[in-house]
């Protein structure tokens, strides 16, 4: 295992690149544009022309959608950028890219990419699950998907990575801003997951360097099903991933917490895996 900086990753064609375009992205600006259009377009068309206070109310609005799309057409660019992969591979093993493509600001000469020799991968698998929490009364529940690659280790210590990982989340460009989107995780048992559109596209493109790839794993998970470890690593989950309510509310359906309990339990899973390193150190 080794970190290292952008450019000190070999450059193709000696290197395979897997990088994904979050066309959604795209997809989202355009039809904010769409709105934003209709937003000034319908009301005049209305005649509130004749109402100066209407007029500025649409405008008011269009701005407030076209903000929101502007950032969904960056999400978009910033994902086609040539330096924004997410995995590379040679035959002598793989590289990792840990920074998102959303943080392209932040500082220069900050190690950017785990380097893994192919003795230390021990096996690949794509993995999508649906992770679904009900409400406290159990009258309507919520999910969210995840897809990731995941990524065996044989007897590599993965302190180097977590460190890393919790230096990348303290972070900040040069506006004194971040946003909070970790690619890579680790977790407790010392498995690398890779946020990936399409991780079994990925691991089929591994094939030819490692053999030992699992096959694709789909389910549905409720929290009835898990283990405490497992529960404990989808309520850091999603606090990771910036969904804090989301986290809180996981953490009122698995133990029962009252809202102010939840909380300060989530901020103390999140403390605790940053000073003990079990587990993702990323908050």
């Amino acid at each position: 295992m080794k970190l290292l900086r952008d450019d000190e990753v070999p450059t193709p064609p000696s290197v395979q690149s897997y990088q994904e375009t979050q066309w959604s992205g795209l997809f989202v600006g355009l039809g904010l544009f769409v709105a934003a259009t209709a937003v000034i377009v319908w009301p005049l068309m209305a005649g509130a022309w004749e109402s100066p206070w209407l007029f500025s109310l649409s405008c008011l609005g269009a701005l407030i959608i076209m903000l929101i799309a502007r950032y969904a057409f960056r999400t978009f660019f910033a994902s086609r950028r040539p330096g924004n992969w997410r995995l590379r591979w040679a035959s002598g093993g793989l590289y990792l890219r840990y920074r998102s493509y959303l943080n392209d600001r932040f500082p220069a000469g900050t190690p950017t990419v785990l380097y893994l020799t192919g003795r230390e991968v021990g096996w690949l698998k794509a993995r999508k699950e649906t992770l679904v929490t009900p409400d406290d009364k159990g009258t309507w529940s919520f999910s969210r998907k995840h897809h990731w690659l995941e990524i065996g280790l044989r007897n590599v210590d993965t302190t180097p990575i977590r460190e890393a990982l919790s230096n990348e989340a303290k972070l900040r460009n040069s506006r004194g801003g971040r946003i909070n989107d970790f690619p890579l995780s680790v977790t407790r048992d010392g498995t690398l997951r890779l946020q990936l559109n399409w991780p079994k596209a990925a691991a089929h493109l591994l094939r030819l360097n490692y053999t030992v790839v699992l096959p694709e794993e789909s389910r549905s998970l409720g929290f009835d099903n898990m283990s405490q470890a497992e529960q404990e690593d989808h309520v850091l989950a999603l606090a990771e991933a910036g969904d804090t309510f989301a986290a809180i509310k996981a953490a009122r359906e698995v133990y029962g917490f009252d809202l102010r309990v939840a909380k300060e339990f989530v901020e103390e899973l999140q403390g605790r895996t940053d000073t003990v390193g079990p587990g993702p150190t990323t908050p």
